[in-house]
């Protein structure tokens, strides 16, 4: 439980320090919108990145092999999160019908959507939900994470 603990602290410190330059040059030298509360935008993204390394610890532990691993989230995972996330071919974060609600299954999409709609429409909603959600999620994956591996260590 400590090393995962221990892992996911360390990953979490290192994305907070990686992009604070990012952000600070998207802010001064793109000129990037990012709302009347930039830093909030930064600490979501750096939540959206915590959860990503959580998301990935749990696949690891889940499959227990590296090869599969490597493949399951850089061959399906993420092209799949990307691409309903708005990636490749942006959509209207409004869409209605079936297709609306199958890139809903995108975390990536729910930051894109909620970023956007804070900066134009100054509606922090979508936020609030994906955060929580976010948070949850990194709860519950370190929570199968550890639960698998103690269980593990009892059967050896």
């Amino acid at each position: 439980m400590k090393y995962y603990l221990a892992s996911l602290a360390a990953y979490s410190i290192f994305a907070f320090v990686v992009f604070i330059p990012a952000f600070i040059f998207s802010i001064t030298y793109l000129d990037v919108n990012w709302g009347n509360y930039s830093l909030f935008m930064y600490l979501y993204i750096v939540l959206f990145a915590i959860f990503n390394v959580a998301l990935g610890m749990l696949v690891a532990q889940l499959l227990k092999a590296r090869g599969k691993v490597d493949v399951i989230l850089s061959v399906i995972i993420l092209p799949i999160f990307s691409f309903l996330g708005g990636s490749y071919t942006p959509f209207p974060y409004d869409m209605d019908g079936v297709f609306g609600k199958v890139l809903l299954v995108s975390p990536l999409r729910w930051v894109n959507v909620g970023i956007l709609k804070s900066t134009y429409a100054h509606d922090n909603q979508m936020i609030w939900v994906s955060s929580s959600i976010f948070l949850l999620l990194i709860f519950v994956s370190l929570f199968i994470v550890v639960a698998k591996e103690k269980k593990e260590e009892l059967r050896a």
